[in-house]
């Protein structure tokens, strides 16, 4: 008896009187028993991975959205020798050249033209742009 594990007595006689739970149930009962704890068990799996995949999504469409509107407008509707022009930010020379000269507009849109107004959208400059009568 070289190659047998050794059995104590306590052990053949504590593992004497061990039944499987499921020993006083008939077949169909052990089946019925065994697919009600996997659809008890499914249910909340499925929940869990549903939620986790939704917080790993979110990280990764939330910071391109604050990143667009954290941008700073890309222009800036402003005066070049006397016309309204459209720059693109921290350029000096101008995009387009408008039919508008500043020396003929109001005072208070004159100054906010010189100070030059930030554009982000085509909507916004061309809202701009039907304002000082372009």
């Amino acid at each position: 008896e070289m190659g047998c594990a050794m059995r104590t007595p306590f052990t053949k006689h504590a593992l004497r009187g061990i039944k499987p739970f499921y020993a006083h149930h008939t077949a169909n009962e052990v089946i019925f028993m065994r697919r009600t704890l996997c659809l008890l068990l499914t249910g909340p799996a499925v929940f869990l991975l549903c939620i986790s995949l939704y917080f790993l999504a979110v990280p990764l469409i939330t910071p391109q959205a604050e990143a667009r509107l954290e941008d700073p407008p890309s222009y800036t509707l402003s005066e070049y020798q006397g016309q309204l022009a459209l720059f693109r930010d921290g350029e000096t020379e101008p995009i387009a050249r408008y039919e508008a000269y500043t020396n003929l507009l109001p005072p208070g849109d004159a100054a906010l033209i010189q100070a030059g107004i930030p554009v982000s959208t085509q909507e916004e400059l061309q809202r701009l742009l039907e304002d000082f009568g372009v």
